[in-house]
């Protein structure tokens, strides 16, 4: 086209255009530049005409899937979705596979909530037993100590035929005896604490016996306690008093480590809190441990004390 339809020497075209026959514009434009808008002009007249042509002469597409497969073997080209389009049913499609990651991410985490928590709630219970339980070891332990005291006295030189000797016993027992009453509360409020926790109601029942049979128990000995005072002679007193917390101890003991077995049974088919390697040392060496250390200090006085009112005059 540069050469032949346009052959214009000097590489320059003038152009001029005439408005009203008096005002004349004139424009100088470089060859090449004219051209290249020329052919561009014309090259995009031609395409729009010959689609025009096909456009009028060619079927209809037919749609063959959202992804342009063929295949008639795939049974989800021939899914209409009650008359969705490809898009439509993409998008529902997109939709319920959401929904149901949703469902199932949200049970997902709802599932993993649910045992994150759970699990907090047994360390918590696990950790709570472990305190509890060593704040019963300390006080039987200082209990033991206390009346241990009395055990490295040459107590076996007092007689109930002297005056001070009386007095001392008597000292010693009332010793013996808050010793005994108070680690006795301390054991049932600790079986009480713990067993809210896990205990069964079958095993709730059989400790709610328990603890009626305990408080009766209590309440008999406090009567005995309290009506010493009544008795004119000492020897008397110190004799019903060393009963009155034989007996008490006796009864009381097998009530309790009935209820003990009872709740650490339970604790031990749990799973979460027998497979605690803390609760687990601690109930079943600390605790035993300290009880044998109180019950060990508190027999040995009480065989010292017998011997004393069971020995014969001279």
């Amino acid at each position: 086209m540069r050469t032949y339809i346009i052959p214009y020497p000097g590489g320059i075209i003038d152009i001029k255009i005439i408005f009203l026959e008096d005002f004349i514009f004139k424009l100088n434009i470089w060859k090449d530049l004219l051209l290249g808008v020329l052919a561009a002009i014309f090259r995009l007249f031609v395409l729009g005409f010959w689609e025009e042509i096909l456009d009028s002469i060619s079927l209809d597409k037919l749609t063959m899937g959202p992804s342009g497969n063929t295949d008639l073997s795939n049974s989800s080209i021939l899914t209409m979705d009650n008359g969705k389009n490809p898009e439509q049913r993409s998008n529902a499609k997109q939709e319920s596979n959401s929904g149901s990651n949703n469902e199932n991410s949200d049970a997902r985490c709802d599932n993993i909530s649910d045992k994150v928590k759970q699990q907090v709630t047994n360390d918590i219970l696990a950790e709570t037993m472990v305190k509890d339980t060593r704040v019963l070891n300390e006080s039987l332990y200082a209990w033991a100590k206390n009346i241990g005291g009395y055990n490295d006295m040459p107590i076996n030189n007092l007689t109930l035929t002297s005056g001070e000797g009386k007095k001392l016993l008597i000292k010693l027992l009332k010793t013996q005896n808050k010793a005994l009453t108070e680690t006795m509360i301390n054991r049932y409020n600790w079986i009480d604490d713990i067993a809210k926790g896990v205990l069964e109601k079958k095993n709730k029942t059989e400790i709610n016996q328990i603890t009626s049979k305990l408080i009766d128990i209590q309440n008999h000995h406090y009567s005995r306690i309290a009506g010493l005072s009544k008795l004119e002679s000492e020897t008397v007193q110190i004799r019903e008093c060393y009963s009155s917390i034989n007996q008490f101890r006796n009864s009381a003991l097998k009530e309790l480590n009935k209820a003990e077995s009872l709740l650490l049974e339970e604790i031990r088919t749990r799973n979460y809190l027998n497979k605690n390697d803390e609760l687990r040392t601690v109930l079943n060496a600390e605790f035993t441990n300290a009880k044998k250390e109180f019950n060990s200090q508190d027999s040995y006085l009480k065989a010292k004390v017998g011997q004393i009112l069971n020995a014969k005059k001279k």
